[in-house]
């Protein structure tokens, strides 16, 4: 397909988020292109969306395209974990079920149906960014040559890696990285555990176990990534499967048949969007990667049809989006620690060791707290429904804003520090501000407890950096 010579957006990646943001872009009558590098996208043949998914997606307008192209999972949900035996999951409402390079696939058709320009196998040559977003980028299809395509603005969703844009005229900083963790995949025969989907903890890792609902299915051993490269893949595959007791230990397979980096990371980068696993990508114990990647492209859509219309906010819309990607890994890394936390059986095994939570004691109630001089009021863009509007927020000097916690506003918070405060002595004084006496109290201390985490707030005795 030739290369059109302008679009308002350039999308490259054509996994869950790039192939969603350009359908939904295209659907609003944008012009869009799609970059798919036809690269293998996932580690495991067959994922599930969990039941929980349903209401995010709902609200997003994305459940009847998912819903059209799953099915309803079936298999029984189980875990061997914190101890040795089997904890079989039968609350739970069903997710959905499907085969991950065909779900892929159903989404780019999707995104050409609507009207989007999908590349297939065409690669980047070189091309330029411009701070307002503008680029000018030099690609040679499938079929050879030499084609430009002048973009309004650009958006990478190339999944956990950028390395498929070795000529990208931007450059990308990884801001937090977690341990690094790497996966290793086992397809083949395990017919007793063919219902089932199982996860395990093990010395080496964690076994994920996905039936095939016939007569086998597929084992992914998330390890750590240092300590793989000292043992061997062979070896340290050997004494997973040894040290199982559920499927990974059956499962009639011998050799890897897909392996990944599966590093819980978070990104950013100047004048392009990052979307999806580009941005941040979540540790797989979440099991929600493919929801994020569907929502990360709702708000990425929204978010670039606002800068469409309003080109002079493209700068902090794009820092908008930046942060809610970020939010939603720091959030995360939290779950993940924790229920990584729950396995003790394993104290000095390098996986476990590594990922082992910091003894990290809360800060003293009698901790005084006050607005850092980094921190300033602000009318900043906050997402309302479908569009952006401006609200009086916090602004840092890196751009990061902050308008709520939750929904407690977050300026009359902040406020209540200007003289120092501790946590209680704030919220005791809340109720002089209409909008926090409203409030139950536990609402707002929680809230001027997230300041004070996040960094809006600092102690009252840290001089650095603090107000006088």
């Amino acid at each position: 397909m030739a290369v059109p010579s302008t679009c308002e957006v350039f999308v490259f990646g054509a996994g869950p988020a790039g192939a969603t943001l350009a359908r939904l872009l295209a659907r609003a009558g944008h012009s869009v292109v799609l970059l798919d590098g036809a690269r293998p996208r996932t580690i495991a043949p067959r994922e599930t969306l969990l039941a929980t998914a349903q209401p995010a997606l709902e609200r997003s307008g994305l459940w009847p395209w998912v819903e059209a192209h799953t099915e309803v999972d079936t298999l029984r949900h189980g875990a061997i974990w914190g101890s040795d035996a089997w904890r079989w999951r039968s609350d739970a409402a069903p997710g959905r079920s499907y085969l991950r390079a065909a779900f892929d696939a159903g989404l780019r058709r999707a995104a050409a149906a609507a009207g989007a320009t999908v590349l297939a196998g065409a690669r980047l040559v070189q091309g330029a960014v411009q701070s307002d977003g503008r680029a000018e980028l030099h690609l040679q299809p499938l079929e050879g040559g030499l084609e430009v395509c002048h973009a309004r603005y650009v958006a990478v969703a190339t999944g956990r890696g950028t390395r498929s844009l070795r000529a990208a005229p931007f450059a990308v900083r990884e801001r937090h990285h977690g341990p690094h963790t790497v996966a290793l995949t086992l397809q083949g025969g395990c017919a007793a555990a063919a219902p089932c989907a199982v996860v395990e903890a093990v010395p080496q890792g964690w076994w994920w176990w996905h039936g095939d609902g016939a007569a086998g299915g597929a084992a992914t051993l998330f390890c750590d990534g240092d300590e793989l490269q000292q043992v061997g893949t062979a070896a340290l595959l050997h004494s997973a499967r040894t040290a199982a007791r559920g499927p990974a230990h059956t499962l009639e397979a011998t050799t890897v048949g897909a392996a990944g980096d599966a590093t819980a990371r978070a990104r950013s980068a100047e004048a392009v969007l990052l979307v999806g696993d580009a941005a941040a990508s979540i540790d797989p114990l979440a099991s929600q990667g493919t929801e994020k990647a569907l929502l990360a492209a709702e708000h990425a859509a929204r978010v670039l049809r606002a800068a469409l219309a309003q080109p002079d906010d493209f700068a902090e819309l794009r820092r908008l989006h930046e942060q809610w990607e970020h939010g939603l890994y720091r959030a995360h890394v939290r779950s993940a620690a924790q229920f990584l936390d729950q396995e003790r059986r394993f104290p000095d095994a390098p996986f476990w060791a590594r990922r082992r939570l910091p003894a990290v004691p809360p800060p003293a109630p009698s901790t005084r707290w006050r607005q850092p001089s980094g921190v300033v009021e602000a009318a900043v863009l906050t997402r309302l429904g479908d569009t952006f509007t401006r609200t009086l927020g916090l602004r840092r000097l890196d751009g990061e804003t902050l308008v709520a916690v939750g929904y407690v506003p977050a300026v009359p918070v902040w406020r209540l520090f200007a003289a120092g405060a501790t946590l209680n002595e704030a919220v005791a004084s809340g109720g002089g501000d209409a909008r926090l006496f409203v409030l139950q109290p536990a609402a707002v201390h929680a809230a001027a407890a997230v300041l004070a985490e996040q960094g809006w707030l600092t102690p009252a005795d840290t001089h650095a950096g603090a107000r006088h």
